[in-house]
């Protein structure tokens, strides 16, 4: 029995409400994450002797204890895996030497013979890093063509971190200090 004044039910509606109150983006992100449920083999066995047994595979719905601790990791990849991703791709690019098109008025044209006027990053320089939201094969356009990728201190991960850590040791409810049901 866990030493908490709420059940897991109580502590993942809660978290859910108190993200989504912060972004809610994240919170359907968490949400979403959770209503995947997981999957489980079944065994059906059969009525009379001649059938053999049949295994099927069906998703079930996560436990809450489970789906608070999917709402952990989606949360610890929000706020600790993207950011060291972010800044392990700063760090891989800033001694490569890059030559970035100068910012003029309009895209350039398809087809169009113009040679593009480059400016050179240096090695050793910070590189500015975003990904293509939009691809060329797409159709429709978002309202932004790039997302900016910037690196985040160091300090204020680990903080994440262990603030992260303090949520997920208030959200165990398996006696476990390690948080898993095994």
């Amino acid at each position: 029995m866990n030493a908490n004044e709420y059940s897991a039910e109580q502590a993942l509606e809660l978290l859910i409400s108190k993200v989504k109150k912060r972004d809610e983006m994240l919170a359907a992100q968490v949400q979403a994450a959770i209503d995947v449920g997981k999957d489980i083999a079944e065994t059906e066995r059969p009525t009379n002797r001649r059938q053999k047994s049949r295994t099927y595979r069906k998703t079930v719905p996560f436990t809450h204890n489970e789906a608070l601790e999917v709402a952990i990791q989606v949360l610890r990849a929000h706020f600790i895996e993207i950011p060291l991703f972010i800044n392990s791709a700063a760090l891989n690019f800033k001694p490569a030497g890059l030559g970035v098109p100068e910012q003029r008025g309009g895209l350039p044209l398809v087809g169009s013979v113009e040679s593009e006027l480059l400016t050179s990053k240096d090695e050793g320089e910070n590189k500015e890093l975003e990904v293509e939201l939009q691809t060329e094969t797409q159709i429709s356009t978002p309202a932004r063509r790039t997302f900016p990728l910037e690196p985040v201190a160091a300090n204020l991960i680990e903080e994440k971190a262990e603030n992260l850590q303090s949520l997920a040791d208030l959200l165990n409810f398996t006696g476990n200090p390690n948080g898993d049901a095994s």
